[in-house]
């Protein structure tokens, strides 16, 4: 085998891992760049240019207005909403898999359309629904929350409707013999 065929054996052999890794580095790159900006003392409160190096930033991090608070309510809103998602979506997995019900083709259509539609597209999407019913001047934490819940609702539906499409019906009514309802 001749040195050329060799190297370009080894290209096409290795072509799909450079891409990715190409990939990869450009998706991580907008995350460097809040690492690095979060050592920047900036003179204007919204501003992208690299002044000064600080610590400040780390060392003291609740200093910024609102900061600590944000964090709290990112928190809470994420706790809730996977544990209001999870109950919901698990119902939903069981009503899709084990029962047969009018309008069961279009509920799973409209449990997919989350997953499929841009998150752009359904925050304006809820904030138009929210505003429609009343609530413009008013969003906040619940509204956050539903929002979250109907964004995660989805993928708990998924992921529990495949694990019960791949459960044998029999323990179930095994667990029934056992007195569970």
């Amino acid at each position: 085998m001749n040195p050329m065929t060799r190297v370009g054996r080894w290209i096409t052999d290795h072509i799909i891992m450079g891409i990715a890794l190409l990939v990869l580095c450009y998706m991580f790159l907008p995350i460097a760049f809040v690492v690095l900006m979060s050592f920047n003392e900036p003179k204007s409160r919204l501003s992208y240019e690299f002044n000064t190096f600080t610590w400040d930033n780390w060392l003291h991090p609740c200093s910024s207005a609102g900061m600590c608070s944000s964090v709290v309510t990112s928190i809470e809103i994420g706790f809730l909403a996977t544990i209001f998602a999870t109950i919901l979506g698990t119902l939903v997995a069981f009503a899709l898999v084990r029962h047969r019900f009018h309008g069961r083709a279009a509920t799973s259509i409209l449990i997919f359309l989350p997953m499929a539609t841009p998150e752009v597209v359904m925050g304006s999407s809820l904030l138009a629904l929210f505003t429609s019913a009343g609530l413009a001047g008013r969003l906040g934490f619940w509204s956050i929350l539903v929002a979250h819940i109907m964004f995660c609702l989805s993928f708990v539906v998924v992921t529990v409707k495949a694990r019960l499409a791949g459960l044998d019906s029999r323990y179930e009514q095994a667990a029934m013999d056992r007195y569970a309802n």
